[in-house]
């Protein structure tokens, strides 16, 4: 997950890198994101997509992008 992010920033194939996960291990990676694009010139978000009404929160350093239970469903299979 980790290349294919740092790869999207360097090629600027991309508008966002959206990870459904809310492990924190991934703050490093958002602030990785964050150095490229300042480094590349590039304004690729990083954000965190989670199902709303439930007791989730995204991971630090990212944008939140709250989506019904359905659709967050829907996303993951």
């Amino acid at each position: 997950v980790a290349l294919d992010a740092i790869n999207v920033v360097y090629t600027k194939s991309a508008d966002i890198i959206l990870l459904f996960s809310q492990d924190q291990d991934f703050v490093e990676l958002a602030e990785e994101v964050r150095l490229l694009n300042a480094m590349h010139e590039s304004r690729i978000k990083i954000a965190t997509a989670f199902p709303e009404n439930q007791k989730f929160r995204g991971i630090d350093k990212t944008d939140w992008i709250r989506f019904s239970r359905q659709d967050y469903l829907n996303c993951l299979f």
